[in-house]
């Protein structure tokens, strides 16, 4: 299993923490090992934080539209003044050569 869960409210975090998706990849992006990351997300285990990294390298694209995605959701949530719909949480696949399951789980 992926150590990433799609959350009620459709944010993507470390399976078992409070960590966001992007807050481990932006660490990643400035430079951080995997070990100087885990310095910063104790709560998370290092062989998780390796796995968010290959997730990251193997879907970039993807990943990288993540923050824009969740924005434009929030943004057009807020002018429609619904509630936040409801997301099913869900394990987020990262295997090689497909799309991550967020990309069809969250309704953009």
């Amino acid at each position: 299993m992926f150590p990433l869960t799609l959350t009620e409210d459709g944010t993507i975090r470390v399976t078992g923490s409070q960590v966001a998706l992007e807050s481990v990849v932006y660490q990643y992006q400035q430079g951080n090992t995997a070990e100087a990351i885990l310095e910063s997300f104790p709560s998370v285990k290092l062989p998780d934080i390796h796995a968010v990294i290959s997730c990251y390298l193997n879907h970039r694209d993807q990943v990288d539209e993540y923050p824009h995605d969740q924005q434009k959701r929030r943004t057009r949530l807020a002018k429609a003044s619904s509630p936040i719909p409801h997301i099913k949480p869900d394990s987020v696949n990262c295997i090689p050569g497909s799309s991550l399951a967020w990309v069809h789980s969250i309704e953009l």
